[in-house]
């Protein structure tokens, strides 16, 4: 169960992310349709990275493989963009069984 956790991102951390946020919503406006959810998943990166220094050993393992996961898979958008999609699909997917273990729902089919 998630609790409210002072910490997981600093003061600095939360303004850099917000402005990755904001100049990314800004220049979707105009980029190529590729480009912003590969933003949205780069910030995703950031916050799994920032958490995983700092939540409860627990769930600590959950986010450092989301960040890694994400280092190492993001760069498909430029050289296979059917494989960058299936990997944005698949991090849904382990997000929402993440989400769904946390509130003790029963799994449903993997891939949904």
């Amino acid at each position: 169960m998630m609790v409210n956790e002072p910490g997981i991102l600093t003061e600095a951390e939360a303004f850099e992310l917000l402005a990755h946020l904001v100049s990314s919503a800004d220049v979707s406006l105009f980029e190529p349709r590729k480009y912003p959810p590969y933003r949205l998943v780069d910030a995703a990166r950031q916050l799994a990275a920032s958490a995983a220094e700092r939540v409860e050993p627990a769930c600590r393992e959950f986010w450092a493989a989301i960040a890694v996961k994400i280092e190492a898979e993001k760069d498909l958008m430029m050289f296979d963009p059917p494989g960058f999609e299936r990997f944005v699909h698949s991090l849904t997917v382990e997000v929402v069984d993440e989400m769904a273990r946390r509130l003790d729902v029963p799994a449903q089919e993997p891939g949904r």
